[in-house]
């Protein structure tokens, strides 16, 4: 049976389609007038062209880093699931520790943390990683041994274990995939427009990305692009 496709799926590689390329001719039109391109069409096109490979490169390598670090999410979440389901002697086992207490949650409060200390365990396991929690433990009982979940999983998962550590993603890529783009392209044009000639030409073209910036973060906002394909889905299709 083949699989209908549903309109919201449509109209999103429509708009990433349509994106891609007004944002490449944003970034070409300025160096159509200051390498004088207007004059030779066909060196201008080949610009374009190479601009709008560029951008379709970065996009590429941007998603193949966003679901690797998605994938390395999921893979640590399936982790720790899987030390919630395993029996106490085991982790004692797998750890090294007869008196071995695991806060079994992954958003303990402070009296999860007291009554672990309260328990007397020699060391105890934390599924999150939060300085208050430390603070409390060295506070009231720095004798004991804190075990976090990284060191669990080493423990319990050996090689899989490490691989399944906290994912720590490239603080660079992160940012330039946060930041709009056309806000980033309407800054530097503003910025070119002081140095440069055709002063009224660049600040126009940086005037209208700080519009299409403000336009293109409603559809950024997830809630209102979620509700926005339930509207254009039908129901067989969410």
């Amino acid at each position: 049976m083949k699989r209908k496709v549903s309109p919201g799926v449509v109209i999103r590689f429509g708009w990433i389609a349509v994106d891609t390329v007004l944002f490449s001719l944003l970034v070409s039109a300025p160096f159509m007038l200051l390498f004088r391109m207007r004059k030779h069409s066909f060196y201008y096109i080949m610009f374009f062209s190479a601009v709008i490979s560029f951008v379709l490169i970065i996009q590429y390598l941007s998603q193949k880093h966003h679901k690797r670090i998605k994938k390395e999410e999921e893979e640590r979440e399936a982790g720790i699931e899987q030390i919630l389901l395993m029996d106490d002697a085991v982790l004692k086992e797998a750890i090294g520790e007869n008196d071995f207490f695991l806060i079994r949650k992954l958003r303990p409060d402070k009296c999860d943390v007291l009554d672990a200390i309260r328990s007397g365990a020699k060391s105890i396991g934390l599924l999150v990683k939060d300085q208050a929690f430390t603070r409390i433990l060295s506070k009231y009982a720095p004798e004991r041994k804190v075990i976090d979940v990284d060191m669990i999983m080493d423990c319990v998962f050996g090689r899989k274990g490490k691989e399944n550590k906290e994912v720590k993603p490239n603080r660079i890529l992160y940012a330039i995939r946060s930041a709009n783009k056309y806000f980033l392209l309407g800054c530097v044009l503003l910025f070119l427009s002081f140095i440069a000639g055709y002063k009224i030409y660049f600040r126009l073209i940086s005037a209208l990305c700080m519009i299409l910036a403000v336009m293109t973060g409603l559809f950024r906002n997830s809630f209102l692009w979620k509700n926005l394909r339930i509207f254009l889905d039908k129901k067989e299709y969410r």
